[in-house]
């Protein structure tokens, strides 16, 4: 079997194109975002886990374009635009600023959960797997110590570890926990 097509240039690009749709998606069905749970307090500023996840999902956000943008370098493919890539990480910005989260406060009333909101955990898995690909097939970074494979790798794996604590926060959710309305579960 010829395993080739793993490191070829159009793959690479497909899982990221998938991989950065798929991180999107989960900012926008997890329920963590909407959490008032107050984190610290600077001056008359609150710093809440609203504010928090809307942070991590623009630094995950920019991550990915640091690997768009190294995957461009290493990994050109046919597109005669070479930024093409620069189209949807913006289209994701537009879908996180869309669906920037606000606070919502348990007041004792019977409040739903939008719809688009789930548990599910499925997503952060296969994101985690698609980012673990572009870490194994740029493992040349061993070998080269250049300097675009180091900076994509650190991108890399920084993401996995943001993707990871997304993940265990989400696996730990209690409506409770979150001064989110009990009708959250």
């Amino acid at each position: 079997m010829d395993y080739t097509i793993i490191f070829q240039s159009e793959t690479k690009w497909i899982i990221w194109t998938i991989m950065i749709s798929l991180s999107t998606y989960i900012y926008i069905i997890n329920p963590i975002r909407f959490s008032s749970k107050k984190l610290f307090k600077i001056g008359e500023t609150t710093f809440n886990i609203a504010d928090l996840y809307n942070i991590l999902r623009y630094i995950i956000i920019s991550l990915n374009f640091i690997v768009g943008y190294l995957l461009s370098i290493t990994s050109p493919i046919f597109i005669s635009f070479k930024y093409w890539y620069l189209l949807i990480v913006l289209i994701n910005i537009v879908l996180i600023y869309e669906y920037k989260s606000e606070e919502v406060i348990d007041d004792g009333t019977f409040n739903l959960p939008p719809k688009y909101i789930t548990l599910n955990t499925i997503y952060h898995y296969i994101v985690i797997i698609l980012l673990v690909y572009h870490l194994i097939t740029e493992k040349n970074v061993l070998k080269t110590l250049n300097i675009n494979l180091t900076i994509m790798w650190i991108s890399i794996v920084v993401n996995i570890l943001l993707n990871i604590y997304i993940l265990l926060k989400k696996n730990g959710y209690s409506p409770c926990l979150y001064k989110l309305p009990k009708s959250w579960i």
